[in-house]
């Protein structure tokens, strides 16, 4: 079940968006177009079923490749987890790192999990104790989660600053 933006999620995210241009078209709502992408992340729909109360979807999908390639969505992420941090929230006493392989469609290929029986993308993520996600890497599915461990532990530090790594105690990874 997809949950909005509260108000104060929203003020949070709405500071690290572009600003607007000062010329041409007046942009479509962001709080809107912002809650259609996080439909979509969060119930892995298709952009052509995205409800036609967040906006365009054509708009949508544009923004959030948009935001991809300018690096929002990886400050946003940055901005979460200080915020968490400094509130007492988040435990990076212990990391817990796996991966998940996910089949591509329509015949494309990036690698064969041949562990899960899978052609597509693997997703590796390193969450601290309560289940944040603190790194996230995408490899082809043929990439042995061990291959993978060293660049997921160093992608940490590109989300959290040096004095919260010197709190990491404890890493849990399977022998996957």
């Amino acid at each position: 079940i997809h949950k909005e933006m509260s108000d104060v999620q929203w003020n949070t995210i709405a500071s690290q968006l572009p600003k607007p241009a000062k010329t041409g078209r007046p942009r479509n709502n962001d709080r809107n177009i912002i809650n259609g992408i996080l439909f979509i992340l969060t119930t892995g729909c298709r952009w052509a079923d995205m409800p036609n109360k967040y906006g365009s979807k054509s708009t949508a999908h544009l923004r959030f490749q948009e935001l991809q390639q300018k690096g929002i969505w990886k400050k946003i992420l940055v901005s979460a987890i200080k915020t968490t941090h400094s509130s007492g929230k988040i435990n990076l006493q212990k990391i817990s790192v796996d991966s998940s392989s996910i089949s591509n469609k329509k015949g494309a290929s990036n690698g064969y999990d041949g562990f899960k029986r899978i052609a597509g993308t693997k997703i590796h993520v390193a969450v601290e104790n309560n289940g944040l996600p603190i790194s996230i890497q995408l490899s082809s599915a043929n990439q042995h989660d061990s291959t993978k461990f060293v660049d997921v532990m160093e992608s940490i530090s590109d989300f959290v600053d040096s004095s919260m790594m010197k709190e990491i105690v404890s890493v849990y990874a399977d022998k996957g």
